[in-house]
């Protein structure tokens, strides 16, 4: 791979700003040596201590989704939510719901002829039903949604303003028509959507107040209105500290955490609800920081009560189902704990919901962080094996084999990150780890034979990668472990000219520079 087009692509990348409104949490898994090494000398021996693992990131997110509010990431949930949808449609092939479901999870597999297939489907049963009964609430906010996903989103707007006009009481359409404004207003970065973002804040405000005076007995009505007021929250408080310092408490937020809280005590049964509820009360009150955890005595009382109950909501739950559901609310209650600074209860709270669905993505991540933020490296090791043992996935692969090298057990790491490589042979971190894990376990030149046809199948499969930002990571891991292994092969005077040029566009590498000592250079 040449120099080059790495300096290229470096100058060609432009940095996205992703706006999560809500609480977003991210941890380095296992980083080793990642970190500074301590100054070594030169020969082989030290090389092989320069040698560096792929680092592998915790996905410990809260995101925000206009339709549904916060929600836990899993990147594995579309493939079960598709699944699903498809199961109900193989028994009730004119479900215009289920269309509509399969069309909104498709797009995360790739599939853009699935999704245009299944959301033009759930448009015209959603149609028919219009045509109907023109006074189908629910059908003309689940239309207005299929044409939002499927890229008519105007026509969703025009269609949700004529029903209303002909039936003012129709509340989800009023909460659909305030998705759509909150959205508009949200993403839109030109001068003109800059200008009309107070009269869709304010449009969208009317009409969710509105539903809920409608409809004062549905949560979903209030859990639509605490995700317009949180959102008002989050952006004035961005424009108002242009610095980047927030401070929680605005008064939008707490009508936001209010709101929820609603919504929580009306839908009891709602995992979600109260989750939600949970994870906007910290964040009202302790602004983003929330995300690295909070100190539960310094809390109000009566967010501390706030807290309390919802975590007996949610045990209440669990124990009342033991399927997804259970699983579901004890993810939920062991990332409050978690949050609040319970890490044994979190742990064991997280145990148990991996036990009862194995499947629970963000149970096992948030699990990991509360081993490494204890420093439990058994415990560490022993989730990383259990979790590769029921889900083993090239990621999972992945991280246990990092677990068993921060434990020192590079021949067990080794052999895991081979198997791993088998399950997923396109998981370009897993080669990149196998080829690590044997250039630090090489005792001479000859034990690195195939090490080479490894790098050259690497290079090529990275250079068919998009030049993205996680092209760019690898080319920062991979060019430096080139560089090592043709000195571990004794080829020291390449070694040294392909760090040499690699230095001269990267000069804030310090692990090349660490390198470069090592080399004597």
């Amino acid at each position: 791979m040449a120099i080059r087009s790495y300096r290229e692509a470096v100058k060609s990348h432009r940095h996205r700003i992703l706006r999560w409104i809500g609480v977003w949490l991210g941890s380095a898994l296992l980083c080793g040596g990642a970190l500074a090494v301590p100054k070594l000398g030169t020969g082989p021996d030290a090389l092989r201590q320069l040698v560096r693992c792929p680092q592998v990131d915790l996905q410990i997110a809260f995101g925000v989704d206009l339709a549904r509010g916060f929600v836990v990431n899993d990147p594995e949930r579309p493939r079960t939510e598709i699944a699903a949808a498809r199961a109900v449609l193989k028994a009730s092939p004119d479900n215009a719901h289920e269309w509509l479901r399969l069309g909104t999870w498709l797009p995360a597999t790739g599939d853009t002829n699935g999704t245009a297939a299944a959301l033009n489907k759930a448009i015209a049963l959603y149609q028919s039903r219009v045509e109907r009964t023109a006074s189908d609430d629910e059908a003309q906010a689940e239309l207005a949604e299929a044409l939002k996903l499927a890229g008519r989103a105007p026509e969703a707007e025009r269609r949700l303003r004529s029903a209303l006009e002909a039936n003012p009481s129709a509340w989800r359409s009023r909460l659909a028509l305030a998705q759509i404004l909150d959205a508009q207003w949200l993403t839109g970065s030109s001068s003109s959507a800059k200008a009309e973002k107070p009269a869709k804040q304010a449009e969208a405000g009317k009409l969710v107040d509105r539903a809920v005076e409608l409809a004062p007995n549905e949560p979903t009505a209030y859990r639509a209105r605490g995700f317009h007021r949180f959102a008002v929250a989050q952006d004035g408080l961005a424009d108002s500290a242009p610095s980047g310092k927030r401070e929680p408490g605005s008064v939008p937020a707490q009508a936001a955490v209010e709101d929820y809280w609603r919504s929580a005590t009306l839908w009891k049964t709602n995992v979600l609800s109260w989750g939600i509820a949970g994870f906007t009360e910290l964040v009202a009150r302790v602004g983003p920081e929330a995300s690295e955890g909070v100190d539960f005595g310094t809390l109000p009382a009566d967010s501390q009560q706030r807290i309390v109950g919802a975590l007996r909501a949610l045990e209440s739950l669990a124990s009342e189902d033991a399927g997804p559901t259970a699983a579901l609310a004890l993810e939920m209650r062991g990332i409050l704990q978690f949050l609040t600074g319970s890490r044994a209860a979190s742990e064991a709270t997280l145990k148990r919901a991996v036990k009862l669905d194995p499947s629970r993505f963000q149970a096992w991540e948030v699990l990991l962080a509360v081993h490494l933020r204890s420093e439990d490296r058994d415990g560490l090791r022993e989730t990383c094996a259990a979790r590769a043992k029921v889900r083993p996935t090239g990621r999972n692969f992945l991280m246990y084999a990092k677990s068993l090298e921060r434990a020192g057990r590079l021949d067990d790491a080794l052999e895991t990150a081979e198997a791993g490589v088998e399950v997923e042979p396109e998981n370009l971190w897993l080669r990149m780890t196998v080829v690590s894990l044997k250039l630090k376990t090489s005792t001479d030149a000859a034990s690195l034979e195939g090490v080479a046809d490894q790098l050259r199948e690497i290079a090529t499969r990275i250079d068919r990668l998009p030049k993205n930002q996680e092209w760019i990571r690898m080319a920062r891991h991979f060019v430096p472990t080139v560089c090592l292994f043709q000195a571990l092969s004794g080829n020291l005077e390449e070694a040294r000219r392909m760090l040499g040029e690699w230095m001269k566009n990267n000069p804030t590498d310090t692990w090349s520079k660490e390198i470069s000592e090592a080399l004597g250079t």
